[in-house]
């Protein structure tokens, strides 16, 4: 009997002891976990922290814009004696400009990066025609609508090609007095067009995809020789420059990039977003599509043999800016916008010399003064079954060209 009830007890002893085992290594599990969780809700209190700080320092950028030295980082320090801070910078991407926010904490970080433009205090005119001593004459089914900005001597009805005036009103909206010139431009923005940014490499026309993050460091690819785009994809942080031209084909894929050249061509049916900037000419092919926030800019910098334009063909949808500027402007041979039947240019359009619309601008126009050029004849500050539009929604941001733009907006975000 004896040796029985020995063997019962180790038994017992042997059972106590797994069954301790076990519940050692579910109370050190949930230990593990509790730990784990902790450690979880850290990074999750942590992420949250940084966006937003990262939020948080983009409202201080947009409303010290001014204040921020371009292409440096400035920190800030949220809290006096705690370990938050933020390091923010501005710098130009063409016609408009990027702010960047990284938030710290510790050896963690957080960075946004979102492209801003300018929205006025005031609003801006829907036509402003500068006063050159000519009236405004209308022809055909030609529609005004909004603040109009004219010329003293007024604006009246008028036959060509067989058609008259057809409206009711001369214009569907208010009249005031433009100025002699129109309202002076940003300087500084002109300015910072012509700066470089990226690494400089070689343009490649074996390139077909290529997508470069704004919160990265940019690339600029030139090449003195004409430059084809055909069948690629850029994306993001690129420059594309050409010494002569460039030619971006309808199966291309651009978005958010910047187009450099003396001469720019956009063929037939593409569709996308990019930046184009010349000093000689700027066409775009009938059945494009460019889409916010894209930006047409031309700004003369020499008299050459013929005048430097902007031709926007038939059926040509833009959503953005257009701006036309000259260096050295000459009388003889002003700066021309052409917009042609059944295009429409949705935001703001700056044309320091001659602007013949035949289009819808919904919008804005600001422009020295209109030509029209028909089979028979050529007319001065006509307009032929043209359209100037006040439907563009009140949160549209365009490019701070003008002297007076001063309120920073959100276009979107860039990562």
């Amino acid at each position: 009997m004896s040796k029985i009830g020995y063997r019962v007890k180790s038994s017992a002893m042997f059972y106590a002891l797994f069954l301790l085992s076990i519940v050692s290594i579910v109370i050190a599990g949930l230990f593990q976990l509790s730990s784990l969780n902790q450690q979880l809700e850290f990074k999750l209190e942590l992420e949250s922290i940084l966006v937003n700080n990262s939020k948080s320092g983009l409202v201080y950028a947009k409303a010290y814009f001014q204040e921020l030295p371009s292409n440096q980082e400035t920190t800030i320090r949220l809290f006096d004696k705690g370990i938050d801070s933020v390091v923010i910078s501005k710098r130009n991407w063409g016609g408009y400009q990027i702010i960047e926010s990284k938030a710290v904490h510790n050896s963690n970080s957080f960075t946004k990066v979102v492209l801003v433009g300018s929205q006025d205090e005031t609003q801006l005119s829907n036509l402003y025609l500068a006063d050159q001593g000519r009236p405004l004459s209308l022809c055909g089914k030609t529609r005004l609508e909004g603040s109009c900005l004219l010329p003293k001597s007024g604006i009246k009805r008028a036959y060509i090609s067989g058609q008259n005036y057809q409206g009711t009103d001369l214009i569907y909206g208010s009249k005031h007095d433009s100025k002699k010139q129109l309202p002076k431009i940003n300087d500084e923005l002109i300015l910072n067009l012509n700066l470089s940014s990226g690494q400089k490499q070689e343009w490649n026309n074996d390139i077909e995809d290529l997508k470069v993050p704004f919160d990265s460091i940019g690339i600029h690819l030139f090449s003195n020789n004409p430059i084809y785009i055909n069948s690629q994809t850029l994306k993001g942080q690129i420059v594309v420059e050409s010494a002569d031209s460039i030619v971006v084909s309808s199966n291309s894929v651009l978005a958010d990039v910047i187009l450099k050249s003396p001469k720019i061509i956009i063929e037939e049916n593409f569709r996308g977003s990019f930046q184009c900037l010349a000093n000689q000419n700027i066409s775009i092919e009938k059945n494009v599509v460019l889409e916010y926030p894209s930006v047409l800019g031309l700004v003369e910098t020499k008299n050459g043999l013929k005048a430097s334009s902007i031709y926007i063909s038939t059926n040509v949808q833009l959503i953005g800016s257009v701006f036309l500027l000259s260096e050295s402007p000459d009388f003889r041979k002003p700066i021309k916008l052409s917009v042609e039947e059944e295009s429409i240019i949705n935001g703001f359009v700056y044309c320091d010399g001659q602007t013949e619309l035949k289009g819808t601008i919904n919008g804005s126009l600001y422009t020295k003064s209109f030509y029209l050029k028909t089979a028979s004849s050529a007319y001065q500050n006509h307009l032929l079954n043209a359209k100037i539009s006040d439907n563009l929604p009140d949160e549209f941001i365009s490019i701070p060209l003008l002297e007076q733009s001063n309120r920073i907006k959100t276009i979107k975000w860039l990562n």
